[in-house]
This record gives structure tokens, sequence and C-alpha cells, in this order.
């Protein structure tokens, strides 16, 4: 009885220690998040205008929206402000970033003759509510700790474009979806109660919003859906809707030469075949039946955000061929000689564009002198401006030796310690994330060498699932110790690299 007694009382010692640690490892990554959100700030206070990856443009068609509360068609004169010398346009996609930020930016008044920081307030409040939600959730392991990462992400946030608003609510549904604090799975499957209602609409809201921003982040969407379809109906009914919209969304997004038809009936199997799951099983049983009227209401709040947008685009601005015709007609009369459409797949055009039709093979992407893998790992972890302000070599290895660890240890702890339902969503984390890295690479290969490490931040959002679900597994010391290295390496990359050499609003 008192060597039973002592050993109890020694495992309540070792529990208080272990949540004491956490605790103050909490702590610690609180104040580094604060640090990086101080130094964003700090970025987009000194930082000329258009000092960044295509801001006046991002700029100009947020602009557009301070006046304006519906899209333009593809109308050359309202479009015209906002062309890059591609003759692009951001406002000819169907993306909520440049709304949501040009109407912030009309209740700012008083900053107004600084047009572009009423523009970069937006993508600071986005990283503000992030570390906000950290702090309060409390949770050590939460998805939005992996802000420590890689300066690029404080970097993203500390100018206006298009790819915080995504990357802001992907890590926020992770977080509610997936955290040891998020109550969305409780509102799925426990006793229902009023409250049970907010995380529900929550997600669906933030689902919503997220189809609404940039296409590369669909592989997020496609995955939490794939997870509550495998948690719902089991794996093959999750894996066979999912695959099949694939080829749709391929032929949606002009990759390869899926004919429609093929990708039509590709979606229809792959939606019947969830019906008929879906019917089957709430036939028989009660509970699948309130876990589906409950995620009926996700689905709902999903749909009314992104319905009505897509909708109006569809209708009013006559989306599709005839829409893509228009944009490129006015992209061949307004881009740079080197840019047209028309010149893309020639030698003469810009030496990027269109590199299969030019000859380039696919595999000579990794080699010299186009090393996609090495540019796009630099990228991620701190090139700044135009992709010319980069930092020595030895922190680009020192970054991707951190990194490697890091998910080798994540990965380690999941496979000797955890659950077969951890390991198979890490694996299908995985397989979703070399999904989006092969889509960047084929864009570049495709459509426009973009070795750009912000095209991966998707992968972010789908590993931080597994990093959350198994925080239970991991040492409360080791990780916020790998996170607070990678926290000093990045500061450092930051302030004497990217601060020091951006073009200032004020001197060289």
């Amino acid at each position: 009885m008192m060597a039973a007694g002592a050993e109890h009382r020694a495992g309540d010692r070792d529990t208080a220690l272990q949540s004491a640690r956490s605790l103050q490892a909490f702590r610690w990554m609180c104040l580094c998040l604060a640090l990086a959100w101080l130094l964003a700030v700090s970025m987009a206070v000194v930082s000329a205008v258009d000092a960044h990856p295509d801001e006046a443009q991002h700029i100009a068609a947020g602009t557009y929206y301070l006046t304006q509360w519906l899209p333009p068609g593809a109308d050359e004169a309202a479009l015209l402000p906002s062309l890059s010398h591609y003759g692009y346009t951001y406002l000819g996609d169907v993306d909520v970033s440049y709304f949501l930020a040009g109407k912030l930016a009309s209740l700012l008044p008083a900053i107004a003759p600084y047009e572009h920081l009423r523009f970069r307030v937006f993508n600071l409040l986005l990283f503000l509510v992030l570390i906000a939600v950290y702090a309060a959730r409390r949770d050590l392991f939460s998805p939005l700790v992996l802000l420590l990462l890689t300066p690029q992400l404080w970097y993203v946030f500390s100018y206006f474009n298009n790819d915080g608003l995504p990357l802001f609510l992907a890590l926020l549904l992770a977080d509610a979806a997936f955290g040891s604090r998020g109550r969305v799975a409780g509102a799925l499957s426990g006793p229902w109660r009023p409250a049970s209602l907010l995380p529900l609409l929550g997600s669906g809201v933030l689902l919503g919003l997220l189809v609404l921003t940039k296409s590369n982040y669909l592989p997020v969407v496609g995955f939490v859906v794939f997870v509550a379809l495998w948690r719902a109906f089991g794996l093959t009914a999750a894996v066979i809707p999912v695959a099949s919209a694939g080829p749709y969304l391929a032929h949606a997004r002009g990759f390869g030469a899926i004919p429609p038809g093929v990708a039509r009936v590709a979606l229809a199997l792959g939606v019947a075949t969830l019906a008929s799951v879906a019917a089957l099983r709430a036939w028989r049983s009660r509970p699948t039946r309130t876990a589906m009227a409950r995620a009926a209401v996700v689905l709902l709040a999903a749909f009314a955000v992104a319905a009505p947008p897509l909708a109006y685009d569809r209708i009013a601005n006559d989306a599709g061929p005839q829409k893509a015709s228009a944009l490129s007609a006015i992209a061949e009369k307004h881009a740079d000689p080197a840019y047209r459409p028309s010149e893309a797949s020639r030698a003469e055009s810009f030496f990027g564009l269109r590199l299969r039709d030019k000859g380039v093979a696919l595999h000579e992407l990794l080699l010299p002198p186009w090393n996609w893998p090495i540019q796009t790992q630099k990228s991620f972890t701190g090139y700044y401006g135009y992709m010319t302000i980069h930092g020595p070599a030895a922190y680009y290895i020192a970054m991707f030796a951190l990194h490697l660890l890091l998910l080798a240890y994540v990965s380690r702890a999941i496979l000797v310690r955890g659950e077969p339902t951890e390991r198979w969503l890490l694996a299908f984390a995985v397989a979703f994330s070399a999904g989006v890295v092969l889509l960047s690479f084929y864009h570049s290969w495709f459509n426009d060498f973009q070795a750009q490490g912000r095209y991966l931040f998707p992968v972010l959002a789908l590993l931080a699932i597994p990093f959350t679900r198994s925080g239970g597994h991991l040492r409360a010391r080791f990780v916020p110790a790998l996170l607070g290295t990678l926290f000093v390496l990045s500061a450092s990359s930051f302030v004497f690299v990217g601060l020091r050499k951006i073009p200032k609003v004020l001197g060289p």
C-alpha cells in the first residue's frame, strides 16, 4: 500500500513537472511570436512602396474595392489600373482578400496619405489575430506555433498580398478542427448544446472563405473534407470521392490535357459513390445520422459564404472560356512584348515562360541552371524583395537541417508511440503535401518558372494537423527548443538581411 502510494505521488510530481515545463515553454513561444509580429510591423513601416513582389498590383486590386462592392467583369477600362507587366490582374480571379482588405482600408482615413500602409495593416492584423488565438488557446503544440518555422511567413504578413489571408484561414481551420483546444470535434460527436452551433458555423465560414482565396490552398480544403469523410464513412468512401475530384480540378485550373467529359464523369462518379455510402450508413446507424446532420451545418455555412461570389462571377461575368478569352485578349494588348500570351512559347519571350513548350524536359528543372528544389527551399526560408535579397548559404543549410530534424522527430514520435489513426493521418498529410509540391513544380514547367517558397505554404497547414494531433507524444522541452532555435535564425535573417537591405521609404 505504501509503495503504491509513493508511486502514485511520484506520478503526480512527474505530471506537475511536465505541466510546469509546458507552461514555461508556452510562454516562451508566445514571446517569440510577439517579437516576430513586431519585426513584421517594422518591415511594413520602413519598406518602400512596391519593394515587395507585385505589391503595387495587389494594392491596385484592393483599391478597386475602396468604393466598389461587386467584382468587375472582364472589362478593359476597369482592369487597366491593376494590370502587371504580364498583362495579368488579380481582379480577374475570385479572391476575397482584395474585397476584405479594400473595405478595411476604407475605414482607416487617419493614415490616408500612406495608402500602402492602409493595405499592409490588413495582413498585420491577420498575423496578430493568429498570435492572440494561440495565446488564448494555451496549447503548446497548436498549429499556430509553426509560424516560428521561417521568417518568410512573417515577411508575407508584412506587406499586402493575397498569400496572407489563405494562410491565416488554413491555420485557424487546422487549429479549430484538429487542435486539442478546438471545439469542432466535440460539436460534431459530443452531447448537443446550443453553444455547439458556434464552432460548427465558424469552421464552415473558414472553409468557405478558404475556397475564395488562392487555388493552391484547395488541397487543404480537400484534406479537411477527406478526413471528415474518412471518419464518418471509412477509408474507401473517402478516397474515391476525393480522388475523383482531382481530374475535374486539374481541368478547371488548366493543368494537362484532360478532356472536359472525362473530368465531369470522374466528378459524377465520386459524388454518386459518396451519396450511396452516406445513404447506406445513415439508414443503418442513428449516430451517423446525427453526425451527418451536424456536418451539414458546416457545409451549409461554407456554401453560404462561397456560393454567392462564385455564382455572381459565373452569371454576371460569364466565367468560363469566354471570360478567359477576354482576359487573354487584354493581356495580349497590354503586356510587355516578352510576356504576351502569343509569344509565351517562343524563344524571344521571357525566359521562364512555358518551358515545356520551349523543349525543356521536366527533370531539367531539378538541375542547373534552374535548380527548382534549391531555389524553392531558399525562398521558403528567407528571400526578400523581388527574390533578390538573400542571406549566406550556411543559413539556408542550417534552416533545411532544422526543418528536416523537426519533421523526422514528429514523424518518429507518431510512428513509434502514436495510434494507428494518427499514423494514417500523418501518411495522408504527407501525401497531400506532396501533391502541393508537385503542383508548384508542374506550374513552373507548364506555365511560368516560379520557384517560390510561398507556393508551398499550404504544406505548413497540412503537416500542422498531424503535428498538433501528436502533441501528447512530443517532449515539452525538445520541440520548443528546436522552434526557439529556428526563431533565432529567422530573426537574424529578417533583421540583418531583410530589414537591412530592403528599399526604404526614406533613403536608399
